[in-house]
Formats: C-alpha cells, structure tokens, sequence
C-alpha cells in the first residue's frame, strides 16, 4: 500500500466528485420539474430546449463518472483489489482511523447520491407517463377531427359529381 497521504488524497477527490456528481444530477432534478410545466402546456420547442440543456448535463456527469472511475481503479490497486469497494478497503484500512473517517464519509455521499437518483428515475417515470397521456390526448382529437373532414369532404366531392341540373324550377 503507497502512503497513506496520497490515499487521504484520493478518498478526498473521490468525495468531491461524487459531491459534483450528486450536483449535476440534483441541477437534472430541477430541469425535470420545468418539463411537468411544459408538457402541461403542450410547450414542445420549449420542452426540447429544457432537454438539450439536461442532455448537457448528463454529459458533464459522465466525465465526471469518469473521473471518479479513475479515482477507484487507483484506489482498488492500491488496496490490492480486483475492483472498488467501500466495504472491502474498510476491512483493509480498519487500522488507519483518518481513512476509515473518509470512507465513511464517502459511504455517506453515495448515499446522497442514490438517493437524488432514485428522485430522477421517479421523475422520468412521471414524465413519460405524461408524455404518453399527451399523445393519447392528440391521437384522440386527431381521430375525433377526422370522421368529421372525411364526411364533410365526401359531401363536397359528391355534390362536384352530381351533373348540373337545367330545370327551371331548381333553386340554387
């Protein structure tokens, strides 16, 4: 195991990403309550705006993943691990109090982090329920507005048919 420091060093860029991770997903969280205003308003240019400005976002988090990906790769080798873990780098570190206090520290700030994701799945969960009732709400007028320009354009094309009648007594 390298030193201490550099690992103390590493579990603290490790919570500062995670802390910017929950962030950017928190910043998706408030976009996603303007998205309810908007599909309530059948604001569609609006509403494509607000998820170009969320798809930024999601880009942002997934360097920051990436970041933080890097940061667990140093830290599993050099706690001689196969793969990250919080669980088993306590059972490793469990005579370093100082690492001990910042892996629960970083325990708790995933927490934070699952927590604010388990909010945006059940956003989008809303979202596409309301995007689906939105296209429900359409495909009925549309299919209501039909039968009415079908019939009405059957008339008019039947009234074109019908020869013109030369009788006199014909009112027009």
């Amino acid at each position: 195991m390298s030193s201490a420091t550099g690992i103390l060093d590493q579990l603290r860029t490790l919570i500062a990403y995670y802390q910017q991770l929950t962030e950017y997903f928190h910043q998706i969280a408030a976009y996603g309550q303007e998205e309810v205003m908007l599909i309530d308003q059948a604001d569609m240019d609006a509403l494509l705006a607000i998820l170009k400005k969320k798809e930024t976002m999601m880009e942002e988090a997934a360097c920051c993943q990436e970041r933080i990906n890097t940061v667990q790769a140093y830290l599993a080798e050099q706690f001689h691990l196969e793969s990250f873990s919080v669980k088993n780098i306590l059972q490793k570190a469990h005579d370093n109090p100082l690492i001990v206090a910042y892996l629960h520290k970083l325990q708790h700030v995933i927490n934070d982090l699952i927590s604010q994701l388990e909010v945006l799945e059940a956003q989008e969960r809303q979202h596409e329920q309301l995007l689906h009732d939105y296209a429900e709400h359409l495909q009925t007028l549309h299919q209501s507005q039909k039968p009415t320009s079908v019939s009405g354009a059957k008339k008019a094309y039947q009234k074109r048919l019908k020869p013109p009648t030369h009788d006199i007594d014909i009112k027009r």
